[in-house]
């Protein structure tokens, strides 16, 4: 558009695209994305935060790898949030934004937020596939399949830094405004699509990758979707990858390109904040439940509703419910006073530390009978279900 205008025109004057057939420019007071950006990525972000903050609380002062990485995820996701509002005046039809605005100023923040993307992308995805970890390292299978994962995110994510740095700056000699004129951007559009894809792909694995372990935990169906409940978040971020891979196809039609950037900026800040989430949300589930147990209204609803219990019963719910331990066991246990002091000592050490991530949610889900770990002749007793660590207790002698 700008190179069919008169000599000496005011660019300001002029849009910076032709306007399809029947439609108008408005360069006064068009209709823009900008407010539908702003509160998606806010909103998204403030979700994020709340998650990362129960995270850290609820594992200090014992944080791991995983809890950094979503540290470093929420900086860059907020640097790349606030790159995306200094665009927000371009959050138009290109046909409604004044061609004086494509300056140099504009390609910089460009390189800005396109090398800020592909780490944000890695310490966020990747903060999942340790979340994962964590959980499953004792499946060999499973454990390779989430390295696998960490490699592929590694090298989808970090080539954009180069990548970016070839297509989105200038060529010695060059300068900035040369890039609105040259077809050296373009090249960016078409990795930008192949970017979109594999990581829609990349989504996928992730939702999928822990499922068949999930379904076949022996829990009742109300603890398993409670369980599922937790990854199935992760199809959010599915469905903005895929929002996101669609209008990076469109950029290549070089007709409104300023809508279609729009889109995929809030679909990106969509899909990062859902991994910090996902990753996060073991964690604030645990607080959840810590907090609600001790509240006054829980503690009324499970007085009133277990009163007929024994007193000696009652002690020890309460007592299981107070210490709050981090995996599922079967525990069977009988009247005698050496048997709860065996069971205390194996909580007190177990309360010092840290449950791993999704423990509070799943556990091994092993049972075991008084007579396997030597608690009395087989079949006396009652069976209850509490929480306790497997590899705790297995460090505790019972004698």
């Amino acid at each position: 558009m700008a190179s069919q205008l008169p000599p000496g025109a005011n660019l300001c004057d002029y849009p910076a695209s032709t306007p399809p057939d029947g439609v108008s420019s408005n360069l006064v007071d068009p209709y823009s994305l900008a407010p539908v950006v702003i509160a998606i990525s806010v909103l998204t972000f403030l979700i994020a935060i709340l998650f990362t903050i129960a995270r850290l609380y609820f594992y200090f002062p014992k944080w791991k790898l995983s809890d950094y990485f979503v540290i470093i995820a929420i900086v860059f996701s907020g640097g790349y949030m606030g790159l995306v509002f200094s665009l927000s005046r371009y959050h138009r039809h290109e046909w409604n934004v004044p061609a004086c605005w494509f300056d140099a100023t504009y390609m910089k923040m460009l390189y800005s937020q396109g090398i800020l993307a592909g780490p944000m992308f890695f310490f966020s995805k990747v903060s999942v596939f340790l979340l994962y970890l964590s959980i499953f390292s004792v499946d060999r299978p499973m454990q390779i399949a989430i390295y696998v994962g960490i490699i592929f995110t590694t090298c989808l994510n970090w080539t954009a830094i180069p990548l970016e740095s070839y297509y989105s700056a200038p060529h010695i000699g060059d300068t900035w405004e040369s890039l609105l004129v040259t077809q050296q951007a373009n090249h960016n559009i078409t990795y930008g699509i192949i970017h979109g894809a594999l990581s829609v792909v990349l989504d996928v694995y992730i939702f999928l990758l822990p499922m068949p372990i999930i379904l076949s935990l022996q829990m009742t169906t109300r603890k398993r979707l409670q369980v599922l409940g937790v990854f199935l978040t992760a199809l959010m971020g599915i469905v903005a990858s895929v929002v996101s891979l669609v209008y990076r196809i469109r950029l290549r039609n070089l007709q409104d390109n300023t809508w279609a950037q729009a889109c995929v900026y809030t679909c990106v800040l969509v899909e990062t904040n859902v991994a910090i989430m996902v990753s996060s949300m073991p964690a604030a589930s645990g607080i959840m439940r810590r907090h609600f147990r001790q509240s006054s209204l829980y503690r009324s609803f499970h007085k009133s509703n277990f009163s007929s219990n024994d007193d000696g019963s009652t002690n020890r719910q309460t007592y299981f419910q107070n210490n709050n331990p981090p995996s599922s066991l079967l525990y069977a246990h009988n009247n005698s006073r050496s048997v709860k002091s065996k069971f205390d000592r194996t909580l007190s050490s177990e309360s010092l530390r840290r449950p791993s991530d999704l423990e509070m949610e799943m556990g091994e889900q092993q049972q075991y009978r008084m007579e396997n770990i030597g608690l009395g002749p087989p079949g006396e007793g009652i069976i209850r279900t509490i929480q306790i660590d497997q590899a705790s207790f297995n460090d505790t002698a019972i004698k």
